[in-house]
């Protein structure tokens, strides 16, 4: 469906596109290859927005935007035809990844593993590196789609990969309430983002 103009081309239309992702194997149901639809064998450049990153508001860990190369109709620009001509384009996910990454989008990537049990890996404890945070401002600007799976698909701990309901604070109850509040700063994030989007517009 995704490498559908039909698809993408109303998807192109949104004035901003935005995903939310977790990091580190924390989302056993969305991994972050899937939330902000990276791939291996994707070179697509994914350009990292430092300012973006406030130490205030450590879970955020990695905010990158792709360019928009998709034109206003119901095909795809020819800049990313050639970069799927480069690729194998046969591969379905990767030709979804390099299509989706196209219409241009704003990615974030967020770290819970404080607000998850988690054990320190073997290899982490004996090397002495671990470390609960991810310091996003230690990557390069530009780094290619396949280099943030790398980087973001794994963490240096065990983690209960239960970040998929704890991204959103789901509240269904009482219960689920107390389990997921470590996720309400990313849904505060959220809603603030959402607000000034709807104040731009308004301008």
């Amino acid at each position: 469906m995704a490498t559908d103009d039909e698809y993408l081309y109303p998807l192109s239309q949104f004035r901003k596109r935005i995903a939310y992702a977790n990091a580190f194997g924390t989302d056993f149901v969305v991994p972050v290859g899937t939330g902000v639809f990276l791939h291996k064998n994707s070179d697509f450049i994914h350009t990292l927005k430092k300012n973006e990153l406030n130490q205030s508001f450590s879970m955020l860990v990695g905010v990158f935007t792709t360019e928009n190369l998709y034109t206003d109709g119901y095909h795809t620009s020819s800049k990313t035809k050639n970069i799927i001509d480069d690729e194998n384009s046969q591969d379905e996910l990767l030709n979804m990844s390099i299509r989706l990454d196209s219409l241009g989008w704003t990615k974030k990537v967020f770290d819970v593993r404080k607000t998850l049990p988690s054990i320190p890996s073997p290899k982490s404890v004996i090397s002495g590196i671990i470390r609960p945070l991810f310091n996003g401002n230690q990557m390069e600007e530009r780094l290619r789609s396949k280099d943030l799976l790398d980087i973001f698909s794994t963490g240096n701990s065990l983690v209960f990969p239960a970040g998929h309901n704890m991204i959103v604070a789901l509240s269904k109850n009482n219960f689920h309430s107390v389990l997921n509040k470590g996720g309400r700063p990313i849904m505060d994030h959220l809603a603030l983002e959402i607000i000034n989007n709807v104040l731009e517009i308004q301008d």
